[in-house]
């Protein structure tokens, strides 16, 4: 594997959820939770560049990650 000095953090995929002023989530009609995405033109690398190599952790269940 690559040194982490050789390596870039992007960002795979990204989830919000709205809180009422209670801490109660924002909900769809059937109780789940209602789900957000950013915009397309959201600028990304902004989060991207907030973790550190040592603030990730690797996630071992493969079938989360490939969409």
């Amino acid at each position: 594997m690559a040194n982490n000095n050789n390596l870039d953090i992007g960002l795979w995929d990204i989830q919000f959820y709205k809180l009422d002023e209670n801490g109660n989530e924002l909900t769809n009609k059937d109780g789940s939770v209602k789900l957000f995405t950013t915009r397309h033109d959201f600028p990304h690398h902004l989060i991207a560049e907030l973790p550190d190599h040592e603030d990730l952790e690797e996630i071992k269940d493969e079938t989360s990650t490939n969409k």
